[in-house]
This record gives structure tokens, C-alpha cells and sequence, in this order.
């Protein structure tokens, strides 16, 4: 049994390590095509703003798309936001599990992994989040509450008038740790 644990220990700690790596690398490359869009509608001097998230469908990078950028300080965390949730995506990045920034509803999840959303639960209130949309758009929330729900209390995770929800699970995924900001 010791074996066993030690095992699933040493998996945990590889797949944190390798989402920290991928999700590192994928913010790089997100980052330089931001820069790029930008730079590109400088140079072109259009009055238009460039498109939001949604209206760009998310910038494709491995096969993936991408809304943005998330960012926390206080943890020193900069993760690109891939467009749809599923359980391979989560291994990567954190992902838009529902909601846009424009309808003011925006739930991004992500593995409780140390690289991604592991210290949430350790947020506390006043601290500063921001998202940065493909576009170049940038949204400042503030942290107003961290609460723990079911595991399947999904009613429960979109009630309320929140502009943005994070979402992960507890160390061992028996709840999930919510964060609500305005």
C-alpha cells in the first residue's frame, strides 16, 4: 500500500509539473499573438477595436482555441484560458466552463494542480484578478468571497450576479473551492 501511494504521489506531483510547463509555453505563444494583433492594428491605425473572445472564436494555438489570459498576482500565475472545457483541456490549461465576460457570467475552471488553481482557496478577499481577452481587452476583478460547494451543485455555481467564478476541486475532489468577483 505504501507502494501504491507513493505511485499515485509521484503521478501528481509529474502531471502538476508537465500542466506547468504546457500552460507556461502556451501563455508565451498566446502572449506573442496578442502582442501581434496589437502591434498589427497600431500599425494600421484603425479606430475599430479589435474583436472580443467570442467574436474571434478564440485564437487557435495546438489545436486548441484560446480566449485569454487569466491572471492572478498574488500567486504570480499567468494562464492562457482555453475556449471549451473538457477533462483533456483541464490537463493543460484552465478552461471557460461557461459564460462570456460580455454577459458579465464567466466560470473558468482548472485542475487544483499548484501551476493552475491549486492556492485558490487561499485567496482572500480584496485580492486583484484580471483577464485579458484575445482582443486586448483587459478586465480588473476584485475578489469578493471564496465559498466550498457539492461536487455536483452546479445550480448552486451559477446562482448570483458574479462577473467572473473560478472553479476548482479540493485536494482530493471531494467539493469544489469557488471564487466570486466583481
Amino acid at each position: 500500500m505504501l507502494l501504491a501511494a507513493l505511485g499515485m504521489e509521484g503521478r501528481n506531483v509529474w502531471e502538476t509539473r508537465q500542466a506547468g510547463r504546457e500552460s507556461g509555453q502556451i501563455y508565451e505563444q498566446l502572449e506573442a499573438v496578442m502582442d501581434a494583433l496589437a502591434e498589427n492594428s497600431e500599425d494600421s491605425q484603425e479606430t475599430a477595436a479589435l474583436p472580443s473572445a467570442e467574436e474571434a472564436e478564440g485564437e487557435m494555438l495546438d489545436a486548441n482555441a484560446y480566449i485569454g489570459i487569466l491572471r492572478i498576482p498574488e500567486f504570480d500565475l499567468n494562464l492562457p484560458v482555453q475556449r471549451e472545457w473538457s477533462y483533456p483541456a483541464l490537463r493543460q490549461t484552465p478552461c471557460r466552463f461557461t459564460g462570456s465576460v460580455e454577459d458579465e457570467d464567466l466560470v473558468i475552471c482548472a485542475h487544483n494542480y499548484s501551476t493552475h488553481f491549486g492556492k485558490l482557496r487561499s485567496l482572500q478577499e480584496g485580492a486583484q484578478v484580471t483577464f485579458e481577452e484575445i482582443g486586448g481587452t483587459i478586465h480588473y476583478y476584485q475578489v469578493a468571497r471564496v465559498e466550498i460547494l457539492g461536487p455536483t451543485d452546479i445550480e448552486a455555481l451559477l446562482e448570483g450576479d458574479w462577473p467572473l467564478t473560478l472553479l476548482t476541486c479540493t485536494y482530493g475532489g471531494e467539493n469544489r473551492v469557488v471564487v466570486r468577483c466583481r
